[in-house]
């Protein structure tokens, strides 16, 4: 459901959060997510950005949702695993 822009812009953004992290594991995802990348842009799945609206306002609230939990989790995850062994 993203466009070709969105594959680049978060590209771009795993690019910076490398740099900035150094972090091995990204630099592998990055590196096979070029290829995939690659492949996108010359051979586009036909249909796959028509995508009704109300579809795509539903996943971007699930995304939304995801986040927040995460978030609102993070600073609770440091009180909880001493309890449970963590």
């Amino acid at each position: 459901m993203f466009t070709r822009g969105f594959w680049l812009a978060g590209y771009a953004l795993g690019v910076l959060a490398l740099i900035v992290t150094r972090s091995p594991i990204l630099l592998l995802v990055l590196v096979v997510g070029l290829f995939t990348l690659r492949q996108r842009w010359r051979n586009p799945v036909p249909g796959y950005d028509q995508v009704p609206n109300s579809k795509r306002l539903a996943m971007g609230l699930a995304f939304a949702g995801l986040g927040v939990a995460l978030a609102v989790t993070a600073d609770v995850w440091p009180a909880v695993a001493p309890a449970i062994g963590g």
